[in-house]
């Protein structure tokens, strides 16, 4: 019993050992949306998010017109059943924005 006991603690030490040796996973550097979004106001785009907000019925891309931006907020408006609606989105919740001609 005191054998299978010691052979599950070195097991146990060898993997934590292996997991503080491996090199930790650098995070991606994210552009600060915060600087660029004024440009893109009265235009149409489409915007990539980091997460799913399903609290505003979006899942993962919104496209529509940018109608004002601070530094941390951003409106845009689209158009769902044939209805304009304003929706708001943090800043830090945009993965990627590109714009629609």
């Amino acid at each position: 019993m005191i054998e299978v006991l010691l052979t599950v603690i070195v097991c146990q030490l060898g993997y934590i050992i292996h997991k503080m040796n491996k090199p930790q996973k650098k995070e991606k550097t994210s552009m600060d949306y915060s600087k660029v979004m004024p440009q893109y106001i009265g235009k149409e785009c489409e915007l990539i998010l980091k997460e799913a907000l399903y609290a505003i019925d979006i899942m993962y891309s919104v496209t529509g017109k940018i109608i004002d931006c601070d530094e941390s907020w951003v409106v845009v408006e689209v158009t769902e059943k044939k209805k304009p609606v304003q929706k708001m989105i943090q800043i830090s919740n945009i993965g990627s924005l590109k714009e629609i001609k």
